[in-house]
């Protein structure tokens, strides 16, 4: 309630998970020292965040079709610019074998990593490196008919666009990796571009995906304005929380977010590569378009 005073306060909305585990383990110390009223305190603090965090293992409320399966398996994940095991990044891409991999903090040196991918599986590759911590890499098996950076607020932190077909279906999708929220001017940015996501995909005629390191949780109202606005929904509804950062994992800012006609078949959190940030792995379907 206190960020439209203060934007920092949105730091403390993040950490949800905790809060719910403070609640659960102080109440049960506290029956267990018969310390009712305090109980009961506990009790209304995990109640209250159970509400935020319950209805992410609950499925969407949307009829997949019968016997379909998954013709769009996606990747993404925040490398690590400073990551010492690039190996292992490669060898799990290798493993889980996704048809699209979305990849944030990509520098020069992480492209001569990714380049035996490119060469044996992912002929379709668009690499936007940087020195800094935003730099990003699309890599497909899939034909793209177009790759495009977007820099919308001019502030190089590139945002890249691929378009491609699928069943039939044109689909846009958004390799985004947004600044952190780490002081004030951060955070305007930040809102900026969640804001921006509503603008791009109102300006779409097809389905899109838009997935990275988003640097917000589900539970901050900026996150909640976006996904309001834009239309799209977190992949991640029914699987659970999915948390993704940092190690061990605590929150989730990693998120892959879908049209609504798009349906997600499986998803789940991958293992430790080296970075801060665990995988998202997601199989999606997408379907035909609808006869008039």
């Amino acid at each position: 309630f206190a960020v439209s005073f203060n934007p920092l306060a949105e730091l403390f909305v993040h950490f949800k998970v905790l809060y719910w585990w403070t609640g659960l383990l102080t109440g049960v110390g506290l029956c267990a020292l018969k310390r009712w009223r305090w109980a009961t305190v506990a009790l209304v603090v995990l109640v209250i965040h159970s509400v935020g965090i319950l209805p992410w293992y609950v499925p969407r409320s949307v009829d997949v079709p019968d016997g379909v399966s998954s013709n769009l398996t996606l990747l993404s994940t925040n490398v690590l610019t400073t990551n010492q095991t690039p190996e292992e990044v490669v060898a799990y891409i290798r493993e889980v074998n996704p048809d699209i991999v979305l990849l944030q903090e990509i520098s020069p040196s992480w492209v001569s990593h990714l380049q035996p991918l490119v060469d044996s599986a992912y002929p379709h590759a668009k690499f936007e490196p940087q020195t800094d911590n935003f730099g990003m890499a699309t890599l497909s098996k899939i034909p793209v008919d177009s790759f495009t950076v977007l820099d919308p607020l001019n502030w190089a932190i590139p945002i890249i666009e691929s378009k491609l077909s699928i069943n039939g279906r044109s689909l846009s999708i958004l390799n985004f990796h947004p600044l952190p929220p780490g002081n004030p001017a951060f955070i305007e940015v930040r809102n900026q571009q969640l804001a921006y996501v509503d603008t791009y995909i109102k300006a779409q005629s097809d389905l899109c995906i838009v997935a990275g390191d988003f640097n917000v949780t589900p539970w901050s109202p900026q996150y909640k304005s976006m996904v309001n606005d834009s239309g799209l929904y977190n992949t991640r509804k029914g699987f659970g929380l999915l948390l993704s950062w940092p190690r061990p994992p605590v929150i989730p800012i990693d998120h892959v977010l879908a049209s609504p006609e798009i349906h997600t078949l499986a998803m789940c959190v991958g293992p430790n590569v080296g970075s801060d940030h665990r995988p998202l792995l997601v199989q999606l379907y997408i379907p035909p378009k609808t006869q008039p």
